[in-house]
């Protein structure tokens, strides 16, 4: 699977290189580091706001559903030590209890964990094809509005 990959941004890489300037094969490399920061350096704020804040939360998410596991885990191994060592069928009955109980949160916060990094992995991959296949972003010019009582100036943003 590394290899898949690897070899799919290298790909994406020279193709870029070869299709465009420095500056834009400067903006694939950006965003193969972390979604969104391609697109903020082309001035696509909002595109490159809503990828990196679902790369962060997607991380933090994956870091603390990866605790969950190992407490889990940690909390079936014990009750099945206990399991092993019963004496008594009302212990016994108990400790296997607390296994299935411990296998099944595991089981779950394990699935979600695998959703999580699909979801940061999507990131990745919109990313990079958004700044390597997608139109080139033009900066919004500032624009000043006259008004009776002075001026404002205006600055638009485009998704």
């Amino acid at each position: 699977m590394r290899k898949i990959v690897v070899t799919v941004l290298i790909a994406l890489l020279l193709m870029s290189s070869a299709a465009s300037t420095a500056e834009r094969t400067e903006d694939v490399i950006k965003s193969v580091v972390f979604p969104g920061w391609g697109q903020f350096s082309t001035g696509r704020y909002t595109r490159g706001a809503v990828m990196m804040g679902t790369a962060l939360v997607s991380i933090g998410a994956i870091s603390g559903l990866t605790l969950q596991y190992n407490r889990h885990m940690d909390s079936y191994e014990e009750a099945a030590r206990g399991y092993a060592q019963a004496t008594y069928i009302g212990d016994a009955v108990e400790y296997y209890s607390q296994m299935t109980d411990s296998w099944n949160e595991a089981d779950d916060t394990y699935r979600y964990r695998n959703i999580a990094i699909g979801v940061l992995a999507g990131m990745y991959v919109w990313s990079i094809l958004d700044i390597t296949l997608g139109p080139e972003a033009s900066v919004s010019p500032v624009a000043m509005e006259l008004r009776p009582d002075g001026f404002m100036i205006v600055k638009t943003f485009s998704f």
